[in-house]
């Protein structure tokens, strides 16, 4: 009986922290489906809270946030780009893609 109680309470353990180091993790606002703004592409860009991201077409590869400025490294290099308030913008400010 005593192993089961020991078993149990490292279970609610692993658990407890599992959702305190997601929610203290300072990328998963941004974690979510983002989608082509103002276009009828249907263009989409997914990032994950493992930190890999993927796009339409198998575009794939790893994501970092460093204040607002996300970077997208992938196969064919690196993007730095915008982000902020659940939207993704270019350098100089076109809207790229939209959190929804």
């Amino acid at each position: 009986m005593k192993r089961l109680i020991l078993l149990i309470a490292l279970l609610l353990l692993v658990f407890c922290l599992g959702v305190v180091n997601v929610s203290c993790d300072p990328r998963s606002k941004y974690v979510g489906m983002y989608y082509a703004a103002g276009s009828s592409e249907g263009a989409w860009l997914e990032l994950r809270a493992d930190g890999t991201f993927q796009g339409i077409l198998g575009w794939s590869g790893r994501w970092e946030v460093e204040g607002n400025q996300l970077t997208l490294i992938h196969a064919l290099g690196l993007e730095k780009w915008i982000i902020d308030d659940g939207k993704i913008s270019t350098q100089s400010g076109r809207l790229l893609y939209v959190k929804q």
